[in-house]
């Protein structure tokens, strides 16, 4: 879990993924991911890379239909390690969950001004959420099944 007003965090194997986020509070964190370093760049993913991360994981692991595919759990966990009941777990080419058991903030936006933030990917117990879906919320919204991902610039 986060703190609103937190302006950095830590990654860290085993630790708890962050969730009851807002998408301006994951937008500022996943900015400032390298403020420290003049060498990197980090944003919220966009959807332009969320999509092509799945045409990459369809083209090149033989998973034609990952777009379509759902969470590996029923229920959410913290840990981020979203494992079916033999032990396989969402990853594709080096790329995790991303129809994982925990949604995630990005930059798109909706023409809905009730609902301008998207948030995208799979979500536990749900099989109509998938790795490609689209839900779109308040810029107030904070679920505990939502979260983020930063994208990183060189």
């Amino acid at each position: 879990k986060v703190d609103g007003n937190t302006d950095t965090f830590n990654i860290k194997k085993g630790q708890e993924v962050y969730s009851e986020i807002t998408q301006p509070n994951a937008a500022n964190l996943a900015r400032n991911l390298y403020s420290n370093n003049n060498n990197f760049e980090s944003d919220l993913i966009n959807s332009y890379a969320w999509d092509t991360a799945i045409v990459y994981i369809q083209t090149f692991s033989g998973d034609e239909d990952y777009s379509r595919q759902t969470s590996l759990q029923d229920t959410p966990t913290t840990t981020g390690n979203t494992h079916d009941e033999n032990g396989n777990y969402d990853v594709r080419c080096n790329i995790y969950d991303m129809a994982g058991n925990i949604r995630e903030w990005n930059t798109e936006t909706s023409m809905n001004p009730d609902s301008p933030c998207t948030i995208i990917g799979g979500f536990s117990g749900l099989s109509n959420r998938y790795s490609s879906s689209r839900t779109y919320a308040t810029i107030d919204y904070l679920a505990g099944g939502t979260t983020f991902r930063s994208i990183i610039y060189l």
